[in-house]
């Protein structure tokens, strides 16, 4: 959603996948933002299966990561999130974005609340059905398909019902 919610990816990007020596320091910085236990063994299983996957390839991990980041870098705040946001609405009869419950994640969120109450920035109310969090589940577990299963098949049924009202045939 904005800078903040992107702290991973952020380390990741400031890594100098030429100075192997400075890895372990950059990584602990990562693990030094966690404010509880849960969020602290979350980083490191993130870390962890992050790592493993792409066998230590600190390069490959250091160009994905900036490119996520690099568009929110060039515009702090919620707006590049908004863009992307009101442009996947246009185009998608149905639209969920789940988050994990973190800490980081229910802030940012009531941050984007506020932004769009002052500034309408997501073209409408705050669309509580298609921005939601998903209670403890971690952000791996997101991905797991006994999660986005549910998810699709509830997308599915939506668009099946608006097509019908609208007389759209499926």
């Amino acid at each position: 959603m904005s800078l903040d919610t992107c702290f991973f990816s952020g380390t990741l990007a400031s890594i100098s996948p030429d100075r192997p020596e400075t890895w372990i320091a950059d990584l602990q910085r990562c693990g030094n933002t966690a404010a509880t236990l849960e969020e602290w063994l979350s980083i490191h299983d993130y870390l962890v299966k992050v790592l493993r996957k792409f066998k230590g390839d600190i390069g490959v991990l250091q160009r994905a990561a900036d490119d996520i980041v690099r568009p929110f870098r060039q515009k702090p705040g919620f707006g590049v999130f908004a863009r992307w946001f009101q442009g996947a609405r246009e185009r998608v009869p149905a639209l969920r974005l789940v988050f994990c419950d973190e800490a980081g994640t229910r802030a940012a969120l009531s941050r984007l609340k506020l932004e769009n109450l002052d500034n309408g920035i997501l073209g409408g109310e705050f669309p509580e059905s298609q921005i939601t969090v998903s209670p403890d589940r971690g952000h791996f577990h997101l991905m797991a398909a006994e999660q986005v299963l549910p998810q699709i098949d509830e997308l599915v049924a939506l668009t099946r019902t608006q097509r019908s009202l609208s007389g759209k045939s499926t």
